[in-house]
């Protein structure tokens, strides 16, 4: 009944879930450049297009993408974000809760918590 129950499972996300977003600021970077960062955009894109699904990369490259970034997430039926965005700073100021503040030394997860 488990497996039953698994496949089922499977099958209904499979068919709900249609579009997906990456959002990562090295996406178009050379992987040789930087091995710690080995995101191949086309096998992503190639692997859920074999599966019939629309994948989009994204890399924001000032503050002001994210906004942009964040309206076409709310889109997407799946959206996968990159942890740790390094961008231009302090383009335009994005507002961040009050407790990230403390935080402003670590900049971990600010771009990737606004989005969400």
């Amino acid at each position: 009944m488990t497996d039953n129950f698994q496949s089922l499972s499977n099958q209904v996300a499979n068919d709900f879930i249609q579009s997906i977003v990456f959002i990562d600021d090295k996406a178009y970077k050379d992987p040789d450049v930087n091995p710690q960062h080995d995101f191949d955009v086309q096998t992503v894109t190639r692997s859920f297009a074999d599966n019939k699904k629309i994948c989009s990369v994204f890399q924001p490259k000032i503050e002001s993408d994210i906004e942009l970034f964040s309206s076409i997430a709310e889109k997407a039926d799946a959206v996968v974000l990159d942890w740790q965005m390094m961008l231009r700073p302090h383009i335009e100021d994005i507002g961040v809760d009050d407790e990230d503040e403390d935080d402003e030394d670590d900049i971990r997860g600010r771009y990737t918590k606004i989005i969400i």
